[in-house]
């Protein structure tokens, strides 16, 4: 009996610091092209306060492209933001720009943030958003 015990313990404990060395998050989903490919288009589904990310690799010089689309009214869901190298962030507008352009100014990883934005009557909704590196 004390051994089951033991082992019962033994597990919760092992399985209690996994989660706690995940830091209770998920990691971002990397974004990888096909062969020959310069798009991919990320689809998903949000609620409430929710945020999805996406990592994706660019070269200096390259043109980055985001567009974002979802079920719910413009305006009214998501939003997001394109994090890069230190000290260089990309915000669109919350409410009117839905299609991001840049250069990538060094050979870096970028980060996607895409958030939901509920309102009174707007709590969730799909997205769509199509990712360009030429």
């Amino acid at each position: 009996m004390k051994i089951k015990l033991a082992i019962i313990i033994g597990i919760f404990l092992f399985s209690a610091a996994s989660i706690l060395a995940q830091g209770g998050r998920a990691e971002p989903a990397r974004v990888k092209f096909a062969s020959g490919k310069t798009s991919q288009v990320l689809r998903g589904m949000l609620k409430e306060d929710e945020q999805q990310e996406y990592i994706f690799s660019a070269k200096k010089g390259q043109k980055v492209k985001a567009k974002i689309a979802s079920s719910a009214p413009k305006g009214k869901f998501h939003a997001f933001r394109i994090e890069g190298v230190i000290g260089v962030d990309y915000l669109p507008e919350r409410d009117t720009n839905y299609t991001l352009e840049f250069i990538a100014p060094q050979t870096s990883d970028y980060m996607i943030f895409v958030q939901m934005l509920p309102t009174q009557k707007v709590r969730s909704g799909k997205f769509m958003l199509t990712l360009n590196v030429k």
